[in-house]
């Protein structure tokens, strides 16, 4: 029987080994996928190809029927759900379509959320470098996120991000709801966001241009991974790749780390 290593190596951050897991009629895996420092990495495929589920895996969302998921040598697998559920509110941070704000709360409160959950209490400080960091305005802290635009409210979930001190984020769909200028600044924030404590991003995506702004992206079908492009790939290579065409700059699957500079 194959041994599972149970610790990364260097520059390695999350590491996901011969995962499978099934739910109805569909079957995740087995996917091996490791994702590394300083990377931001996208996953695409057709709509139900298994992208968000692998998200969630790799997040330690759901159980898995095989293999593991390693953080900082912790299996994540192995760990009960009050574990789980402290590593996802302070290692792991979230943004979704939705943005999963409270709408009756301030930016300020919603940065500071998690915390406050925990029965803790933030310091203004921390919301304040976070909120500058996804460039949002100091005077808007107590602006209540009912009066944002859809880009502004993905920041602020950002932000949250930042101000958790959360070493991996995970994006699924994140700029889904937005038109392509607020799309646009979202990636943007992303990207910013790696030089301001973030240690590696996983975004699922649809939208071609999203993909394109990763260092490294992997191509889903019927829940595997079946091609990896790790110097990453262009908008209409990403177009092509979605519509069943190679790629013109083909990668062999499971290539050399990415190049940071995009």
């Amino acid at each position: 029987m194959k041994t599972r290593q149970t610790t990364l190596d260097s520059g390695d951050v999350l590491r996901a080994q011969g995962v499978v897991r099934s739910k109805g009629r569909f079957t995740l895996g087995p996917v091996n996928l490791t994702l590394h420092e300083g990377e931001i990495m996208a996953v695409v495929g057709a709509s139900g190809c298994g992208k968000s589920s692998l998200l969630r895996a790799m997040a330690g969302m759901v159980k898995l029927d095989r293999g593991s998921v390693v953080f900082e040598d912790r299996r994540l697998d192995k760990l009960g759900e009050a574990a789980l559920a402290s590593l996802r509110s302070s290692q792991f941070a979230f943004i979704f379509q939705d943005y999963m704000l409270l709408e009756n709360l301030s930016i300020a409160e919603n940065v500071a959320l998690p915390a406050a959950v925990r029965g803790e209490r933030m310091e203004m400080d921390r919301i304040r470098r976070s909120v500058a960091c996804v460039g949002l305005q100091e005077k808007a802290l107590d602006t209540p996120v009912t009066n944002l635009s859809g880009g502004q409210q993905q920041r602020v979930a950002i932000a949250r991000a930042l101000a958790i001190g959360a070493q991996v984020l995970f994006a699924d769909e994140p700029t889904g709801n937005l038109d392509p200028k607020s799309r646009d600044d979202v990636v943007s924030t992303i990207r910013t966001s790696m030089n301001a404590g973030l240690r590696s991003v996983l975004i699922v995506a649809h939208d071609p241009v999203v993909a394109a702004a990763a260092d490294r992206i992997v191509f889903m079908q019927d829940g595997r991974i079946v091609r990896e492009f790790p110097q990453g790939l262009q908008t209409r290579q990403v177009e092509e790749l979605l519509l069943g065409r190679a790629p013109a700059r083909p990668q062999t699957f499971g290539g050399a780390r990415p190049v940071m500079s995009r």
